[in-house]
């Protein structure tokens, strides 16, 4: 069996399926989704090569990867992400919620739950976050979690959003923070 991060008392975690690319495009096709991540969603073609590729990273990155969010009672929340990209012991924690589940703490939660798993399942040395410095939000969601502002750095756009202007934020919190604050 494909190891998950252990449920919480309001989401259950499993592994994305390749018929979940009809979840994650009306996830993001709800309002206010996608404000600081792009324009438009991905067409559905592009949800299910999203997905197709972040199997393939699954297979390639065991324990990392991208696990769909659901209720105790199997309602699709939104998704929570462990990405190796070039270094599997730093994992970049990432997470979109539909927007009825917004301001409930079930990001927080969630995030708390995949960095623990990050650390105690994995092995990683640190985990990292980032986005637009505008989003307040996930920014009070990182800092929730204890990682710790790192610095802001500028990313090139083609067609920058708004906002874009600012910065991105990028959040870490290590191994030896993490056993601190959880014990």
């Amino acid at each position: 069996m494909v190891e998950v991060p252990p449920p919480t008392p309001r989401i259950v975690f499993r592994r994305l399926r390749p018929g979940d690319a009809d979840l994650l495009d009306t996830l993001d096709r709800d309002e206010g989704v996608m404000q600081f991540l792009d324009w438009e969603p991905p067409s559905r073609a592009g949800q299910r090569a999203i997905v197709t590729e972040r199997l393939r990273q699954d297979e390639r990155w065991p324990g990392h990867g991208c696990f769909a969010a659901e209720s105790p009672a199997g309602e699709f929340l939104g998704w929570f992400a462990l990405t190796a990209r070039d270094r599997p012991q730093v994992p970049d924690l990432g997470y979109r919620l539909h927007r009825r589940f917004w301001g409930q703490g079930l990001a927080t939660e969630g995030s708390r739950a995949l960095i623990d798993y990050a650390f105690g399942s994995i092995g990683a040395d640190a985990v990292e976050a980032d986005t637009m410095a505008v989003n307040q939000a996930s920014r009070r969601v990182m800092t929730n979690c204890g990682l710790s502002y790192v610095r802001t750095f500028e990313v090139d756009f083609d067609d920058p959003l708004p906002g874009t202007e600012h910065g991105d934020v990028l959040y870490r919190i290590t191994r030896p923070e993490w056993l601190a604050r959880a014990h």
